[in-house]
């Protein structure tokens, strides 16, 4: 699940919760959700992209659109027919949010996007990509049924968003989101999430040129790369020690509360099969109270990322690869398109940090950092984009919540993320070159 920006994974994050339902959050402690999922039910702080080392066969967009919607569908049916001993709640929630970056371009695609040249309109490189920076809105429909059973409190919990983009309409989507969580013995909970999003418009990718060889702007044909997203994650999560009365750290230190997960997410494009991920993950985070209105928590994910790495088109300058691509004896062509292996492949590790403090009962405020490292598999000859590659992304967010009159909250919430690699960004090209992007996020949610 998820909710609050569109972190490096394409899926919203956030830094502070709000639950359904309820003023406090739920569970032993905070609820963490995918990184890829979404919004608008307890989630992660900040959500984290993970995976396992271990390479999986990717779902075809198809297979995974029905997949999703038959998980989604089927769960839902484990309401009862009888609700008498349930307990129903729900809310209305929207965001407002603004991005510099509603494509996260790098500096020159930045440049690309604004000048609109009559050329890269044409041959599609910046159709339907009217903006850099832009404003979307999301309204949500949540709810939640919890009960009382043999083993303890069971919630199932779901939203269902969609985003509606100014400048990019394009970019408009809906996602949805169940979340099932089974309270057991010990202070301990074990959760079962799902999240699909479909028809996310990332950007526009080469998908071929009229020939082999130096090609022009005219030669050169990009298409939308368009995906489907499922997401299935299971967690546990447990009281981990108490605050002891009595010890000198009593004051300063309370109870502590731990959490593992397992996650796997399949994006599948439309048209750009070779760019389809398949992301397994694990991870855990550790979440103390300190001083009685301070939490503090600390978190590590380890991902392995699996692209098919078929071939595809790419253009290539010889003199900033010092090869030569066409085999006529110099490194001195630029804008070679040859067909090559690329492979997206890469590992992740990501650590990250919250602090939280809870000035009184109605008001919360919030401070994380993330790093990722993302250290790619490629080895192709020609793949420079990916050979050898490894980048950085660091994230700061900063929010506020605010409880009034019992049923309503407001947030406000900002972030700003960089990426680098080692990689010249003129060998990457199109390909996820440095990158700077800040955002900023008011919601007003009404609970029922």
């Amino acid at each position: 699940m998820r909710k609050g920006f569109k972190g490096p994974s394409g899926r919203a994050e956030s830094c502070w919760t709000v639950p359904v339902g309820d003023a406090r959050t739920s569970g032993p402690g905070w609820n963490e959700a995918h990184e890829t999922p979404r919004r608008g039910l307890p989630q992660p702080v900040p959500t984290l992209e993970t995976s396992m080392p271990q390479r999986i066969p990717s779902l075809r967009a198809g297979t995974t659109r029905s997949a999703a919607l038959a998980v989604l569908a089927v769960a839902a049916l484990a309401l009862p027919a009888t609700a008498t001993e349930w307990k129903f709640d729900s809310a209305i929630r929207l965001d407002a949010a603004y991005t510099s970056n509603a494509f996260n371009l790098g500096s020159t695609g930045k440049d690309r996007v604004d000048a609109r040249s009559a050329a890269n309109v044409a041959n599609g490189r910046v159709r339907d990509m009217d903006s850099n920076d832009d404003t979307y809105l999301t309204p949500q429909l949540e709810f939640v049924a919890k009960t009382d059973d043999a083993i303890g409190r069971l919630r199932i919990e779901g939203t269902i968003a969609y985003e509606f983009w100014f400048d990019n309409d394009q970019k408009s989507h809906p996602e949805v989101d169940l979340r099932f969580e089974q309270g057991m013995p010990g202070h301990s909970a074990l959760g079962l999430s799902f999240g699909y999003a479909d028809g996310v418009y990332k950007k526009n990718y080469l998908r071929g040129t009229t020939a082999l060889g130096a090609v022009t702007s005219s030669g050169r044909i990009y298409d939308r790369g368009e995906y489907d997203q499922f997401d299935v994650k299971l967690d546990y999560q447990r009281r981990i020690w108490r605050r002891k009365q009595g010890h000198s750290l009593a004051p300063w230190l309370g109870a502590g509360e731990g959490r593992v997960w397992l996650r796997y997410a399949d994006r599948n494009f439309d048209d750009f099969s070779n760019r389809d991920l398949d992301t397994v993950g694990v991870g855990f985070s550790v979440t103390t109270t300190i001083a009685k209105h301070h939490q503090l928590r600390l978190s590590y994910e380890f991902s392995a990322v699996d692209a098919p790495g078929g071939s595809e088109t790419v253009i290539i300058d010889e003199p900033t690869a010092g090869v030569d691509v066409n085999g006529d004896a110099d490194m001195l062509d630029n804008n070679i398109a040859l067909r090559t292996g690329v492979d997206r492949s890469n590992d992740r590790h990501t650590l990250g940090v919250v602090w939280r403090w809870e000035v009184n009962d109605d008001i919360r405020i919030s401070a994380g950092y993330r790093y990722r490292n993302y250290d790619y598999d490629s080895n192709g000859a020609l793949d420079f984009a990916y050979r050898n590659r490894e980048d950085a992304f660091n994230e700061f967010s900063a929010g506020a919540r605010w409880q009034f009159q019992k049923t309503w909250t407001a947030a406000l919430e900002g972030e700003y993320d960089t990426r680098d690699s080692n990689r010249d960004d003129a060998l990457i090209g199109d390909e996820d070159t440095s990158k700077r992007r800040a955002s900023v996020m008011l919601s007003l949610r009404k609970a029922f």
